[in-house]
Formats: C-alpha cells, structure tokens, sequence
C-alpha cells in the first residue's frame, strides 16, 4: 500500500506555526491588558477610599493646608487615572486586532486542514479501489486456472 503523501504539507505545516504564533500574541497581548486594567481597577480603589478619607477628616475639622494635600493627591491620581484609561484603551484595541489575528489563522489552518482531509479520503477510496482490483484479478485468475 502507498503511503499518503500530501501535496501542500509544507504549507500547512506554516499555517499551524502561524496559528501558534498568533495564538501567542494574544495571550501575550489579553495578559497585558488584563494586567493594565487591574492597575486601572486599584487607582480607581485609590481615588474613591481618598475621597471618602477626605470627605471624613473635613467632617471632623481639619486645617486648610490638609485639605490643600488631600486636595493635591486627588488631583495626581486622578490625572493618572487618566493616563491609565488611556493605555488600556490602546490595549483593549491592541487585543481585539490580535484576536482577530488569531482568527484568521485559525481560518487559514482549517482550510488546509479540510483540504488534507479531502485528500485522504480520495487516497483511501483510490487504494480501496485499487485492493478490490487485485482481489477480483485473484479470484478470476483461479477461476480461470481451474
């Protein structure tokens, strides 16, 4: 029996190295999202426990050069919330073309792999074919020796 050669081996071979690559690029790129938004989530934490500190010492009567400070640091982290929301907007925009990447080589694998697939079944039925052949070439060859 021959053994099942595929034509395009080497290309599909280069679409799975594609698909793992980008597969990896996206983790790479949702971890450092992921990682960006918690900063995000604790600068946020920051500002509102601040706040409320703030809103709580004023209550109490606290001098004007305090509330200046507090006033000061609320200004600083917001302004770094900011910069924060930013960089994750730029890395949820980042992620979102790297998944959809990811999905075109998914794509393109699958493709080939359905092309291969294709193939093997032919190849099979083509050695099926060929199998009964020989065995009907057998039988009438002993039918005919008798």
């Amino acid at each position: 029996m021959k053994k099942f050669i595929f034509k395009l081996q080497t290309v599909f071979e280069l679409r799975e190295n594609n698909e793992e690559s980008k597969k990896l690029e996206y983790s790479k790129a949702l971890n450092e999202y992921t990682n960006q938004d918690n900063k995000l989530s604790e600068l946020n934490c920051i500002f509102k426990n601040t706040l409320n500190g703030s809103k709580n010492e004023m209550q109490k009567g606290i001098k004007p050069e305090a509330i200046n400070i507090y006033n000061k640091y609320l200004l600083y982290v917001k302004k770094n919330i900011e910069n924060q929301q930013i960089e994750v907007d730029k890395l949820r925009k980042l992620t979102d073309i790297k998944k959809n990447e990811m999905l075109k080589a998914i794509t393109d694998r699958k493709a080939i792999e359905k092309l291969k697939d294709n193939e093997y079944k032919k190849f099979i039925k083509e050695q099926n074919a060929e199998e009964q052949r020989v065995i009907e070439e057998i039988v009438s060859y002993k039918y005919v020796s008798k």
